[in-house]
């Protein structure tokens, strides 16, 4: 437990990694040790990479727990509205304005409790936060970031010690795709 204890120490760009409220330090140091000598670095610039990989792994669990989380929120959100007395009514906008307004009107009489649980659909609700706001796309693009970051640090290990075993190591080839012409010019 004590070796727990340094984790934010001894982990992590500039020798520390933070875990988040909620996480536990001793399940983080089982899966680091466990992943550690799975993957066996040999050399300071291994154990740097290996230790980007354990933590880019440990960000990828969380990455599953926070887009339930998110989605449990969109969709009690979307819940919530739907269960509003109060009825967003898009109307044209008075003379004065520039642009289209919300207004909000309270219900003619006081709403009826629903006697049964909203029918607003995950889907809808996504849908919805999509073309507000979009915080599922950019997550999702936080998400591949770590993956493109793991992957790079796995590849470079992979290449090191080829190298170090003295096989023919090439140098890295990236390739860019673009998508923005038109196919046919």
């Amino acid at each position: 437990m004590a070796r727990a204890a340094q984790n934010a120490v001894r982990h992590g760009l500039l020798g520390r990694f933070y875990l988040i409220v909620g996480e536990d330090p001793a399940e983080y140091e089982a899966f680091h040790d466990h992943l550690h000598g799975e993957l066996n670095p040999s050399g300071a610039l291994e154990e740097a990479l290996a230790e980007r990989i354990i933590e880019a792994f440990w960000r990828l669990q969380r990455v599953g727990r926070i887009e339930a989380e998110m989605m449990d929120s969109i969709l009690e959100a979307a819940r919530q509205v739907e269960q509003s007395p109060y009825l967003p009514v898009i109307s044209s906008p008075p003379p004065t304005t520039d642009g289209h307004q919300v207004f909000l009107r309270p219900p003619t009489r006081p709403p009826e409790p629903k006697p049964k649980p909203s029918q607003v659909s995950l889907g809808a609700a996504v849908k919805t936060q999509m073309q507000h706001s979009d915080v599922i796309g950019k997550f999702h693009r936080y998400e591949a970031h770590i993956e493109r970051g793991l992957f790079r640090a796995l590849h470079e290990l992979q290449r090191l010690r080829a190298a170090r075993q003295g096989h023919p190591v090439p140098a890295p080839f990236a390739l860019d795709i673009t998508t923005d012409r038109d196919p046919d010019k």
